[in-house]
């Protein structure tokens, strides 16, 4: 990795991503496995963003998402990642 960025958990699951700039300045990046149970995880995160005073970024949706963990793994149930885990045959068929 990169001297500027520490990534805590794994290539292909639940990972939290710190990427520091020149400035002092931090952008915390968040993927959650969707085939996983993330609720320490999401605790973990949501107390982070309270205590920094942040919201997260819904890249999929395109939206703000508050530090909640209900709020996060609504979130993620809500997701394409999620509906492919629970269904990948039916997702698959319903890409337009």
């Amino acid at each position: 990795m990169l001297e500027d960025w520490i990534v805590y958990g794994v290539e292909n699951g639940t990972r939290v991503d710190f990427h520091f700039d020149d400035t002092g300045g931090v952008e915390v990046i968040v993927r959650l496995d969707a085939s996983a149970n993330n609720s320490a995880v999401v605790d973990a995160i949501c107390a982070l963003a309270l205590d920094l005073e942040c919201r997260y970024f819904d890249a999929q949706e395109k939206q703000f998402i508050d530090a909640l963990p209900q709020a996060i793994l609504q979130a993620l149930v809500d997701s394409k990642a999620a509906k492919f885990v629970g269904n990948p045959r039916d997702f698959i068929h319903d890409i337009d």
